[in-house]
């Protein structure tokens, strides 16, 4: 094996993994980010299994094999490190269980709410893989984390898939290889989603914070270091597609994020809230799909689309499900996406460029701020996969961020999971949101198990309907107008 992977040159962090590296080393740090995988297996695989797995697989790919340093010329560079160098004692380490037995849930959830709190070491690579040797159900956990600079969502998924045993047979995550599949609108609806884009696209980050609640920093540049994370039941893929095979035209991701929706209002009415605004920023992949994530583009390439859960429709079954595909299908046409990553990458390099980290954190902190979750959905493996020798009976996915909640959605073999993480500072106790996933995606089957064949989606609403003929009159009367402007010559 060569002593350092391939392509892995000393070269500055692209602008915002920099500011996410800068958050920790600006005069008044910010807690980080920190996306972990959570694989779980029946037996544990064994250390020297596992360093194998980081020698073999991990180490190939540059950014697991660098550090990231503030170079005093400005900004923050990757460094490459001699594998040789890399220390697997720190990086791969077994948890001591303290004098337990077994582990728990909850002793699991602490102890990876306690990782973020301690966050990764900045003189070494930032990513760590943790062995729970035995939890109470009789199971083994590896927790891989990764700092958000080595990788975004997207990359993460990527990078915790070429650790497999059989990754080069086993079918990728589908997500990750095609493009997005553009909705049919009407005229209408086009134009509205277009021009609202716009104004999104430009003026985003100027709108309104949503309304205060107890899953929202009250002071989201004071986001807490603890974090409290759990995981919901799964549910079956299969019992998904059969639910959305009900709406026409609707896509899993269409009857997930109403099922969250409904999750999420089930748990602002049983704590006797009223909230009239939840918004979410979802980060939406911009690479190239016919890339190879791993070997080109690691890091961050996304940009933030901004998703409004319809709670005010979420004890409306059909409602909440159409007004999510209506609210998804306008976002795949509109330009805000482009135009939000344009105005991003624009800014923080100039702040980077500068060495203005202090400023290119705060923006973060108050662009995200203003809205009251991150929202990711990830696709995992869509069959069962092994590491290290031992089949992975479960997968899950999470991020651990400076904002108030975090709902990540996220396949394995056949089931959906979503995580729910919340700031300390704001809900304490995130399993008030996880109960009601499973009775929400009950009532969403319940009420298409009642459908005789395919439910058609509603009518536009007038406004739709009423820019729809404009847009067509608008040729006609300019047609009209010049025939007429003709005629009055000819006369003349």
């Amino acid at each position: 094996m060569k002593s350092t992977p391939r392509s892995a040159t000393q070269r500055r962090l692209s602008f915002f993994s920099e500011a996410i590296v800068a958050m920790a080393r600006v005069p008044e740090p910010v807690p980080p980010a920190l996306i972990a995988g959570i694989f779980y297996f029946d037996s544990a695989p064994s250390m020297e299994a596992l360093k194998t797995v980081v020698r073999e697989r991990l180490l190939t790919m540059p950014r697991f094999c660098a550090k990231m340093v503030c170079v005093p010329s400005g900004g923050v560079h990757l460094v490459p490190v001699e594998i040789t160098e890399v220390d697997l004692e720190y990086h791969v380490r077994r948890v001591d269980l303290e004098g337990k037995e077994a582990w728990t849930e909850a002793d699991l959830s602490n102890f990876i709410s306690g990782l973020n709190e301690k966050g990764l070491d900045h003189d070494r690579p930032l990513w760590q893989f943790t062995l729970v040797d035995k939890l109470v159900n009789g199971r083994s956990v590896l927790i891989v984390v990764f700092d958000h600079a080595v990788a975004d969502g997207v990359a993460a998924v990527a990078s915790l898939y070429k650790l497999l045993d059989d990754y080069q047979t086993a079918p990728a995550p589908s997500t990750l290889a095609k493009r997005v599949d553009l909705p049919r609108l009407s005229l209408g609806a086009h134009i509205l989603a277009f021009s609202w884009g716009l104004v999104q696209g430009f003026l985003g980050p100027l709108l309104p914070a949503d309304p205060k609640s107890s899953l929202k920093l009250a002071k989201h540049l004071e986001p807490s270091t603890q974090k409290v994370c759990t995981f919901t039941a799964p549910i079956s893929l299969a019992e998904i597609k059969a639910v959305k095979a009900k709406f026409r035209g609707a896509t899993v991701n269409d009857i997930i994020l109403a099922v969250a929706t409904m999750a999420l209002r089930r748990y602002y009415d049983e704590a006797g809230a009223s909230v009239k605004r939840v918004r979410a920023i979802c980060p939406v992949n911009t690479r190239d799909p016919a890339l190879d994530v791993t070997t080109t583009s690691l890091g961050n390439s996304f940009a933030p689309a901004y998703f409004r859960f319809p709670i005010e429709a979420a004890w409306d079954v059909p409602r909440v499900v159409w007004a999510v595909k209506t609210q998804v299908d306008g976002l795949k046409v509109s330009p805000a996406l482009a135009i939000d990553g344009f105005i991003a990458s624009r800014l923080l390099s100039m702040l980077a460029g500068w060495n203005l980290h202090s400023i290119a954190t705060r923006l973060i902190l108050e662009t995200y701020g203003k809205v009251t979750a991150i929202l990711s959905n990830v696709p995992g493996p869509e069959s069962q996969v092994s590491l290290a020798g031992r089949p992975v009976q479960d997968l899950r996915f999470m991020l651990m961020a400076p904002i108030g909640l975090y709902v990540g959605l996220f396949t394995y073999n056949g089931t959906a999971t979503c995580c729910i993480c919340t700031d300390a500072k704001a809900e304490q106790d995130p399993e008030k949101i996880a109960k009601h996933w499973k009775p929400a995606f009950e009532a969403v089957k319940a009420y298409a198990d009642t459908i005789d064949g395919v439910q058609e989606q509603p009518s536009p609403g007038p406004l739709v309907t009423f820019v729809g003929i404009a847009a067509r009159a608008v040729p006609v009367l300019i047609a009209a107008r010049v025939v007429a402007a003709v005629a009055f010559r000819g006369r003349a």
